[in-house]
């Protein structure tokens, strides 16, 4: 496997953390998996898909998840790296 340019740490992926964050939100918020994917605007199944790693977002659903989250992209995308370091 090639090495990263360095943007992420240990391999993360912008996916991994986005699922991070979104598990992280959804138990301080006490919400069902299914209460949190209506909150986010996004079906079970994409939630699923998200939570799986295999999800494939857009800027604009990311951009929505992030809005709806009341956190910014960059926090969605790269907190988890923060707080593992």
């Amino acid at each position: 496997m090639p090495k990263r340019s360095g943007l992420l740490k240990d391999d993360t992926t912008l996916i991994e953390s986005i699922a991070y964050i979104v598990e992280r939100e959804r138990l301080k918020a006490g919400r069902t998996k299914t209460e949190h994917a209506a909150f986010l605007g996004i079906t079970i199944g994409t939630y699923w898909k998200i939570q799986g790693h295999q999800a494939n977002l857009g800027l604009l659903q990311t951009t929505d998840i992030a809005r709806r989250l009341n956190i910014s992209i960059h926090e969605l995308l790269f907190a988890r790296i923060h707080e593992i370091a």
